[in-house]
């Protein structure tokens, strides 16, 4: 569940009398902090596809005209 998802949730749980304000402020702040886990995430997809570019790349003069038409609208 993304966090805006979840506030607007939390919102309505506190409308309709099942979680108090306290309790909406301390599950919005438990889950509102980005983690370390989504910077690595965002590293490690950054370096795959660096990775996978540099294939490519190596490889490049070898393609034929309409693989790297296909590969560059990719």
């Amino acid at each position: 569940m993304n966090r805006q998802k979840l506030k607007r949730e939390a919102k309505a749980w506190v409308e309709e009398g099942i979680i108090s304000d306290e309790q909406y402020d301390k599950i919005i702040e438990r889950y509102s902090k980005s983690g370390p886990n989504s910077i690595i995430l965002l590293f490690a997809i950054l370096l795959m596809a660096l990775g996978f570019l540099t294939f490519i790349m190596s490889d490049w003069a070898r393609e034929p005209h309409l693989s790297r038409i296909v590969i560059l609208a990719a």
